[in-house]
């Protein structure tokens, strides 16, 4: 009955299906109009728009930025879209394999080995650390990935990708600042556990050359 009376009540449903970083911040401002809190929605936008730039900032004098592959999904492998090339721009990376506002799409492990990627970032969606780490052992990489320059460099991270690169939400941000310190730390400092870890190289593994 309760359900029932939920169903036919006179409200007002809104979707909000974001795709930029800028949809994100028009999403908050809408909320914020239709709750009438308007004045906090303009700060909370101010604040977040304000730490964008002030990455941008920081970044801005660095000549050869990183090429930096965020891999949203194992296997099948996935590159991102949506926001997660706007929060690779953001840290000061060169997103690899992604256009920002459009959609995630399947890749393949030989697109990813000649990209080439000097950091690689794993953001299997909705995962956190722990279970990213988990996956690894289940996942066989290419022999060739060895050659890869985040893979010899020792540049591979899982991060919280549930809280800060899944969901279109203003913690986005949050997930750019933690980007930022995994490519520039002499500048950001380094990342907390809880933000990002490096990768064990002891749970990368790699198919037999000969299988």
């Amino acid at each position: 009955m309760k359900a029932a009376k939920i169903y036919v009540a006179d409200a007002h449903v809104l979707s909000l299906e974001p795709n930029t970083i800028d949809d994100i911040l028009d999403n908050v401002l809408t909320v914020g109009e239709l709750t009438n809190s308007n004045v906090t929605a303009e700060k909370v936008v101010a604040s977040l728009q304000g730490r964008i730039e002030r990455l941008r900032e920081k970044t801005a004098a660095i000549e050869n930025k990183s090429g930096v592959f965020i891999l949203e999904w194992l296997e099948p492998p996935f590159a991102p879209g949506h926001w997660v090339p706007e929060q690779v721009e953001i840290a000061g990376g060169r997103p690899l394999l992604s256009e920002a506002g459009k959609r995630s799409v399947t890749t393949t492990f030989e697109a990813i080995f000649e990209s080439n990627p000097e950091v690689m970032v794993l953001i299997p969606c909705g995962y956190y650390i722990e279970d990213i780490l988990d996956q690894l052992k289940n996942t066989i990489f290419p022999s060739t990935w060895k050659d890869i320059s985040a893979v010899k460099n020792n540049e591979i991270w899982a991060v919280d990708a549930s809280s800060y690169f899944s969901r279109p939400a203003p913690r986005v941000i949050d997930g750019a600042e933690i980007l930022a310190k995994i490519l520039h730390p002499s500048i950001f400092g380094e990342p907390q556990p809880a933000e990002a870890v490096r990768v064990p190289w002891e749970l990368i593994r790699f198919q037999d050359k000969d299988g």
